[in-house]
C-alpha cells in the first residue's frame, strides 16, 4: 500500500495508472515512459529480455535515466523507494511467474579491464566495424545505414547513441559502464547484447578498449564565452583541416527546444554545436560543425559527402532483410542552420529568438537544398524577410554524420546588415533545423546569445 501511494504521488502522470507508459505527461516524454507491465527496464544487471533485479530497480528510481524525463528520486526516503519497488514488479506479472518457477537471477558479471595496447585496440576497431558501425556509424556518430533495417522510427524508436558525446550515455561512460551494456543490452531497444556464447570477455574489452580510446573524448568540450576570433595574415582557408582553424578556440554550443511559438520542438535531435572564428581585419569566417545522423542527400549534388558503410551484419544481429535495396529517405524540408546577429550594435540587445519588431536581427541561413546561404532580416519569429542577395560564401561538407560550414563575410555590409567591428562584443545565437524530423519554420534547435570577439 505504501508503495502505491507514493507511486500515485510521483510516478502516475508519466507512467500512468495502471503503469502502461500513458501518463498525460507521457506525450512530451522523449524517449516514452517505460511501461512497466513489460516487466522490462534499459539498465539491468541482467540479460537481455530478463526481468531486473529488485536492485536494477531500485538504481533505476534513485537514479533516474540521465538525458530523459525521468528523474532521480534520491531525495525519497530508501523505504519509499523500497516500497515502489515491491509496487512496480506488481504492475507486471512477470514478476510473478519467476517466483512461482522458483527462478534466480544470472547476472552480468563484470571484471577487472585489461590494460590498453595497441593490439586491443586494432582487434577492438575490427570487431567495431563488423558488429557496431551499421548502427552507430564508423565514426560513432549514429549514422550507421544498416540502422533502416532493424529500427521503424515511426514507432518513436530512439536513434542509436551518438558515443562521440558520452555525457548522454544512458548507463555511464566508464569502460565497466560500456562492458555492461555489450553484454546486457537496452531491452525494448535496438542495442542487442554480445552474448558469451558469440563473443568472448577479452573480445568484449577489445571493443570497450576502442571505444573509450579512439570514439570517446578525453573530456566534454568547454562552452567558451566569449568566443575568440583570432587575426590572422592573408586570406582565410576554407579546408577545415588547415592550420588556421586547428589553432582556433573551440566553442562548445548547447541547443535547446523552441518552446515559445507552434509548432514547438519538444525533442530536436541536433542539441549542440561547435563554432571557431577567424578574422583578416578585412573579412569575418566562421567555421561551424554539427552532428547530425541524417544526411539530407540533395546536398550530394553540390559536395561530395562521406558516409558510413553498411557493413555486413553478423547473423546473430541481422534483422528482416529487404526485398529490394533500401533508397535513401529524401526528406520534405532541408537541413538547415543560421547563424544571428544584432542589426545594430548601437542598440538594446534583440530578443534572442529571432528578434522583436525594434530590434531586428540579420541571420545568414544555409539548407542543403542549395548549398548557399541567404542573408535574412528578422523582427521576431513571423516577420521574416529575404535579401535579394547575399554577401555570405560558404563551403559545406559532410562526413561520418557531422555537417561543417565555413561561411565567410566582408567586415561591412549593407544597411540591414551586421558591421563588424574589432575589440568589441558581437552578439551571436544559432537556429538548427533537422529536416529528417520534420523541423521546419518555428519547429528547431536554439541558443541564447553568446558573445563574438574580433581581437585586435
Amino acid at each position: 500500500e505504501k508503495g502505491k501511494q507514493v507511486y500515485l504521488q510521483k510516478c502516475v502522470y508519466c507512467h500512468g495508472e495502471g503503469g502502461k507508459g500513458d501518463g498525460p505527461s507521457a506525450d512530451y516524454s522523449m524517449p516514452q515512459p517505460r511501461n512497466l507491465t513489460k516487466g522490462h527496464i534499459k539498465i539491468r544487471s541482467t540479460s537481455f529480455g530478463k526481468i531486473p533485479t529488485d536492485k536494477d530497480l531500485f538504481n533505476a528510481i534513485t537514479n533516474g535515466m540521465r538525458g530523459t524525463t525521468m528523474p532521480g528520486w534520491k531525495h525519497l526516503s530508501k523505504n519509499d523507494r523500497k516500497s515502489l519497488v515491491i509496487y512496480i514488479k506488481s504492475l507486471s506479472r512477470k514478476f510473478e511467474k519467476f517466483k512461482k518457477r522458483g527462478k534466480t537471477h544470472k547476472t552480468i558479471k563484470v571484471g577487472k579491464p585489461p590494460a590498453l595496447s595497441p593490439e586491443s585496440l586494432a582487434r577492438g576497431k575490427e570487431l567495431f566495424m563488423a558488429n557496431c558501425s551499421g548502427c552507430h556509424g564508423v565514426a560513432g556518430r549514429g549514422d550507421g545505414v544498416t540502422t533502416q533495417r532493424i529500427i521503424d522510427y515511426s514507432s518513436n524508436a530512439i536513434w542509436p547513441r551518438n558515443l562521440s558525446q558520452p555525457w548522454t550515455f544512458r548507463r555511464g561512460s566508464s569502460r565497466e559502464d560500456i562492458f555492461k551494456t555489450l553484454r546486457t543490452g537496452l531491452s525494448t531497444t535496438a542495442m542487442p547484447k554480445f552474448s558469451p556464447r558469440i563473443f568472448k570477455d577479452e573480445q568484449i574489452w577489445d571493443i570497450v578498449n576502442f571505444v573509450s580510446s579512439a570514439l570517446i573524448p578525453s573530456a566534454k568540450p568547454k562552452s567558451q564565452n566569449p568566443i575568440h576570433a583570432k587575426k590572422v595574415e592573408g586570406e582565410i582557408s576554407d579546408d577545415p583541416n588547415a592550420p588556421v582553424w586547428k589553432n582556433a578556440q573551440a566553442s562548445y554550443i548547447s541547443l535547446g527546444c523552441q518552446l515559445q511559438a507552434r509548432p514547438k520542438s519538444y525533442f530536436p535531435t541536433v542539441r549542440n554545436l561547435t563554432i571557431r572564428a577567424a578574422h583578416n581585419s578585412k573579412e569575418i569566417a566562421l567555421y561551424i560543425h554539427w552532428d547530425d545522423p541524417s544526411l539530407d542527400p540533395k546536398l550530394k549534388k553540390f559536395t561530395a559527402v562521406e558516409e558510413s558503410p553498411s557493413p555486413p551484419l553478423p547473423e546473430h544481429l541481422q534483422g528482416k532483410e529487404a526485398d529490394e535495396p533500401l533508397e535513401p529517405v529524401i526528406p520534405e524540408y532541408p537541413d538547415a542552420i543560421a547563424v544571428q546577429f544584432p542589426v545594430s550594435l548601437d542598440t538594446h540587445k534583440p530578443y534572442f529568438l529571432n528578434g522583436d519588431a525594434d530590434h531586428p536581427v540579420n541571420l545568414w541561413k544555409w539548407t542543403t537544398a542549395t548549398n548557399k546561404a541567404i542573408e535574412i532580416n528578422a523582427y521576431g519569429l513571423e516577420g521574416w524577410t529575404t535579401q535579394k542577395g547575399s554577401a555570405v560564401s560558404v563551403k559545406s561538407h559532410f562526413r561520418f554524420g557531422r555537417y561543417s560550414l565555413i561561411l565567410r563575410r566582408a567586415f561591412k555590409g549593407g544597411d540591414d546588415d551586421i558591421q563588424f567591428q574589432t575589440g568589441r562584443p558581437i552578439p551571436i545565437a544559432f537556429n538548427v533545423w533537422d529536416g529528417y524530423h520534420e523541423e521546419t519554420g518555428n519547429k528547431k534547435s536554439i541558443s541564447s546569445w553568446f558573445t563574438l570577439w574580433l581581437d585586435e
